[in-house]
């Protein structure tokens, strides 16, 4: 083929958006006719070529457009980029390699409380995520804005004193 046709061809690719055929139109040509190969049979290996790489890019795009989480690992992580992280640290925590710390204060009775038992620690919320009971805040119970209890003026210490000191040791 002549340099001048190669050139149209190319423009013609260039301009139709087939970006596919393209880059493969030239290398396939020369094997078409080194092989002797119909005219059909290389229009169809051509097309090929286009087909494939345009369903590639449509899975692509589609899994672009899903939003889908990125999955990462540690691997691609640049420790370089930030030293204060501690490197080895994380790495071990990645791998597994801190467990679960064992219970050494284990009486006749087995373990000091079900915290303990089930390996979670002590809890500071039921697990429905609302306060255990009434909100405390030094000694009194909070009220809804304007009412106080049994008719006080909210925020009257009168009805409500401090307990003492030794009643809040156990």
């Amino acid at each position: 083929m002549t340099d001048a046709n190669a050139l149209l061809v190319t423009a013609n690719l260039k301009t139709l958006k087939l970006p596919a055929l393209r880059a493969e139109w030239d290398q396939l040509a020369r094997e078409a006719a080194a092989a002797d190969e119909p005219y059909d049979a290389y229009l169809v290996r051509l097309t090929e070529v286009e087909v494939t790489a345009r369903a590639a890019n449509a899975v692509a795009a589609r899994i672009r457009a899903a939003g889908f989480p990125v999955v990462k690992d540690l691997d691609t992580f640049d420790f370089t980029a930030c030293p204060s992280v501690p490197t080895h640290k994380i790495l071990e925590l990645a791998r597994g390699g801190v467990g679960r710390p064992t219970y050494q204060h284990v009486s006749d009775r087995g373990f000091r409380n079900w915290e303990d038992a089930l390996g979670d620690g002590p809890r500071t919320r039921p697990r429905s995520g609302r306060p255990a009971g009434p909100v405390r805040d030094r000694g009194r119970t909070r009220h809804p804005v304007g009412e106080g209890p049994a008719g006080t003026p909210p925020g009257s210490d009168a009805d409500h004193p401090r307990p003492p000191r030794h009643a809040d040791r156990r």
